[in-house]
């Protein structure tokens, strides 16, 4: 179990006053000079098992209240002006699996690699502002904080050698 607190600070193209065109998004993105630092409280909870040296089998939850979180927002509907403001708070949650293990259970010679993954399942919510339930009355209340992915999914091949100090 653990528990920790972190901040997240405004990226310079989210804080900076000046305006840019994002060909991604076919957006000018405005910076808003009056944004702060997000909060964080983190609580986690893992279990881990260690089955043989260089191998790892995990299983973990995590929930994190943020204070103060950077939303992408529309300026202006018909000009494709967007900017980033705070909001008062939002959550994310969601489980994390893991399993890595060496590969010389399927010969002695790969030895020195291993191979793992890492999956993650994510909510996070984000109340709507009062402006927002009038623009879009059947937008769900709360809704997904901006930019945050609902999965994340990684494979890794791994060499050591500690001989080498690698």
């Amino acid at each position: 179990l653990s528990y920790s607190q972190t901040v997240a600070r405004p990226t310079y193209r989210e804080f900076a006053e000046y305006e840019a065109y994002d060909p991604f998004g076919d957006e000018i993105v405005r910076g808003n000079p009056n944004l702060t630092m997000s909060s964080i409280e983190n609580y986690d909870a893992r279990w881990e098992w260690f089955p043989s040296p260089g191998a790892v089998l995990s299983v973990g939850g995590f929930y994190k209240k943020l204070t103060d979180p950077i939303e992408k927002v529309i300026v202006t509907f018909g000009g494709g002006i967007v900017s980033f403001e705070n909001r008062a708070e939002a959550t994310v949650y969601g489980a994390e699996f893991e399993a890595r293990h060496k590969l010389d259970l399927v010969d002695e010679l790969l030895a020195d690699f291993s191979v793992g993954v890492n999956f993650s399942y994510i909510i996070s919510e984000v109340p709507l502002t009062e402006q927002e339930k009038i623009n879009d009355p059947n937008s769900p209340d709360p809704r997904q904080l901006y930019d945050q992915s609902e999965w994340i999914a990684n494979v890794d091949f791994s060499w050591d050698k500690p001989r080498w100090g690698t």
